[in-house]
């Protein structure tokens, strides 16, 4: 049963609908207002808005229109791709079907659609489903993104034709390359994207690049710019610049990184480390440096070769006035002067200086200045430094070799001309002792005429000596050498020599152990030794010491290098020093030459060291003197060492004695020249030999065939016309079997020797000789002695 509600119960109920009349009508009003708000929205948005259903649009706000170009009209209820750019209607048309159906797609996408006056412009779309009208739509939000596409194509264009690689790096892979990444490298895109990026750098370079990235990736502060190598697809080695830098791409972390080929750089860079090397190796070889100074200034510059060769410290950066301490004060002031008037009228020179280096030692310099050079507001004269020193030492090492090679020259000149007039001299001399030595005979040794003839035959004597001494000098005298030990040779000499130096001076002997053996005539070493020992003696003043010693030598070819004339072997050393006065270069250059002495005009004839001289060279030795004003000389006389087997001295021929031995035998006398011919045959008559005469070979030949009587002696002249005087021997031998031959000449032993040695079995006499030497020698060769 129902109950009647009360008044106040109805006053409450009218007052509730009052409230939800009240607040329909604010609903109302605000769902009117949202409408309002949502269609001022749709109107005047930034996006174009449209909502598609079924392929077609069903609704597209005012700025979507403006975007297309079409009225709304043109637009509703057509289809959707017809207003797409056919390039990405392929792609569009299933990505919407799939967000219809509810497929987890990407809400946003970027494409082209066609304006209704033909232009292709650029949308970026973003969509969402919703339920239009009870079925499902797709409402899109559209946003012009032309301009901002057009850019990127712009940026696109500048990338991929960059005149450098752009690449970008990502987790250890490429995610982008441009063209020149490509042609730097020779890989295609998809081979630089597909694998790790560290493949294609240099196998080297590999661990540092890899590093350097993730370092980047993760922030540090890194050289944005390093180069490193990379392998070219055809086994090419080229060097690249990378500049890296940090960036987010797509999201994540990333290098964007520009990449320069700098392989003609490199070895260009090469070639220049190579040809600087190559100049500073050169300069180095040629110790040479360069300079550029401003004494105005106090400007000084050096080049590392310059710092080398004053051996100062490259940190060293001394200025003009300064840098002068390495000179010498003559030749700083020199440069000094030279350096400020090339800087004021701009002319070149060169200057030898010299200078000291940081370790004290002085070399010689040639400094060079050219032009002044402007550079800037600085203004200079640059030049060259080269040390010379030792092609100054060369120079002066040259100039000694040549005064001893003309000395040389001089000396064998002296020679030659000593052996060309040996032989008119000896024939002048033979005929003046020869008739001597008769004249003597026949005269009464009271009468006055004996003394005077005697005096004029002692003349001829000196004279004869001097020739001799002459021939030895000039290496042309007759010498019969054999092996011998110089020591026995010196100390059978030493009481000759005590008394020939004399009791103020004492003679030290020296003998050296286990001496070599020479080969020379005994009479050779007799003669070096008096002479030296002779020089020795005038050398002291008062008393003093001679020094003579034996040793063996080796003469290497570094000592031959700077003593002209010395080969190098195996020598026997015989050393002659003294404490006398001593010798200036001067008197040394010039004490072998014939007749030169600094004793007074009677004291010496001036060929006492000519004959050693000679008699070293003759035996193929060599002779130096050591010496100074005021103090000792030494003269060392190097003898070749005679490695043959070891020979017995001959025993010395008898000499001619005090009386004459007068012969019986039958002699053949052959002379080109008349007089002498004369001599010989008067000379022969008188030691009672039977003589035949002839002055030509031609004549000595008839005469021993139609001489019917033995021939006992063939005395005949080397040199003479038609043939010389050993074919003569020859000739007559195969006529008369068992002759004996005596040679005789004015002209010098290498004549009838081979360099001046005698043969075995041949005898000889030398021009000029007295009638005793005469008798002797041919007793000797007849066998009666």
């Amino acid at each position: 049963m129902h109950t009647k509600p009360s008044y106040d119960e109805l006053e409450r109920r009218i007052e509730r609908l009052d409230q939800a009349e009240s607040a329909l009508k604010q609903a109302q009003e605000a769902l009117r207002k949202s409408e309002e708000m949502c269609r001022l929205l749709l109107e005047s948005g930034e996006e174009g808005i449209l909502i598609i259903q079924e392929g077609k649009i069903r609704f597209l706000n005012p700025r979507g229109l403006a975007f297309m170009g079409y009225s709304l009209e043109e637009m509703l209820s057509r289809d959707m791709l017809t207003f797409i750019h056919p390039d990405d209607r392929g792609w569009i048309a299933p990505l919407c079907l799939a967000k219809l159906a509810g497929e987890d797609v990407p809400s946003g996408s970027c494409f082209r659609v066609i304006h209704k006056n033909g232009s292709v412009r650029w949308v970026q779309s973003r969509s969402t489903l919703l339920d239009w009208e009870g079925k499902p739509a797709l409402l899109s939000f559209l946003t012009n993104v032309d301009d901002r596409k057009r850019a990127e194509e712009k940026y696109r264009l500048l990338v991929e034709n960059a005149g450098e690689a752009i690449y970008v790096a990502q987790a250890g892979k490429l995610t982008f390359v441009n063209k020149k990444t490509m042609e730097i490298s020779g890989y295609s895109e998809q081979e630089l994207t597909s694998g790790p990026f560290i493949e294609f750098i240099h196998p080297d370079d590999r661990t540092m690049v890899l590093e350097r990235h993730i370092r980047r990736q993760r922030g540090e502060d890194l050289p944005s710019c390093y180069p490193f190598r990379i392998v070219h697809r055809s086994g090419e080695i080229r060097w690249v610049e990378l500049r890296a830098v940090a960036i987010q791409w797509e999201g994540k972390p990333a290098t964007l990184n520009f990449l320069s080929d700098i392989t003609e750089r490199k070895r260009a860079e090469e070639a220049l480390r190579e040809s600087e090397l190559f100049l500073k190796e050169t300069q180095r070889i040629a110790r040479l440096g360069g300079w550029k100074a401003n004494p105005f200034t106090d400007y000084l510059a050096w080049t590392d070769g310059a710092y080398d060769i004053m051996e100062a410290d490259p940190n060293c950066q001394p200025g003009f006035t300064e840098g002068l301490r390495f000179f010498l004060p003559d030749c700083a002031a020199s440069i000094r002067e030279k350096v400020m008037a090339c800087m004021t009228t701009g002319e070149p020179f060169v200057l030898e200086c010299r200078l000291v280096t940081e370790s004290d030692k002085q070399l010689w310099t040639e400094f060079r200045g050219i032009a002044p050079v402007t550079e800037g507001e600085r203004s200079y004269v640059i030049g060259t430094i080269q040390d010379i020193t030792e092609r100054k030492q060369a120079l002066q090492e040259d100039e000694r070799l040549r005064a001893q090679f003309l000395q040389a020259q001089k000396m064998e000149s002296v020679g030659r001309l000593a052996g060309g007039v040996a032989h008119d001299f000896n024939n002048s001399l033979q005929m003046i002792l020869g008739y001597a030595d008769l004249a003597l005979m026949k005269a009464d040794k009271s009468q006055r005429i004996h003394a005077e003839i005697e005096k004029i035959r002692s003349a001829a004597t000196r004279a004869t000596n001097i020739v001799r001494q002459l021939l030895v000098f000039a290496r042309k005298q007759t010498i019969a050498p054999e092996a011998l030990d110089v020591n026995d040779t010196v100390g059978g000499m030493l009481k000759m020599l005590h008394r020939l130096i004399g009791e103020d001076i004492d003679l030290t002997w020296i003998p050296g152990p286990d001496l070599w053996q020479v080969k020379m005539d005994p009479s050779q070493v007799d003669q070096i030794l008096a002479n030296l020992c002779v020089n020795a003696r005038d050398a002291i003043s008062g008393v003093g010491e001679i020094r003579v010693e034996t040793c063996n030598a080796v003469l290497d070819r570094g000592y031959c290098q700077n003593h002209i004339g010395a080969v190098p072997g195996q020598y026997v050393l015989l050393a002659v020093g003294d404490n006398g006065c001593g010798m200036d270069r001067d008197i040394m250059a010039q004490i072998f030459e014939p007749f030169f002495t600094t004793k007074e005009a009677d004291k010496g004839t001036g060929l006492g060291l000519a004959t050693v001289y000679g008699i070293v060279k003759q035996n193929n030795g060599y002779i130096e003197v050591q010496s100074e004003p005021g103090k000792e000389s030494v003269f060392k006389v190097f003898l070749p060492r005679h490695e043959g087997e070891e020979e017995v001295p001959s025993a010395p021929a008898a000499g001619p004695g005090d009386s004459l031995t007068i012969g019986t035998e039958t002699v053949l006398l052959v002379e080109d020249q008349g007089p002498v011919l004369e001599l010989g045959r008067r000379l022969l008559v008188e030691l009672g030999y039977t003589v035949l005469t002839a002055g030509t070979p031609d004549e000595a030949l008839r005469l021993a065939e139609a001489y019917a009587e033995p021939i006992h002696l063939l005395f005949t002249d080397v040199i003479l016309p038609q043939m010389n005087g050993k074919d003569l021997a020859g000739r007559l031998a195969a006529l008369r079997p068992g002759l004996k031959c005596l040679f005789m000449s004015g002209h010098t032993a290498n004549v009838i020797a081979h360099r001046g040695v005698i043969e075995k079995g041949m005898h000889f006499i030398q021009k000029p000789f007295s009638i005793k030497e005469l008798s002797a020698k041919i007793l000797e060769v007849l066998g009666q002695t």
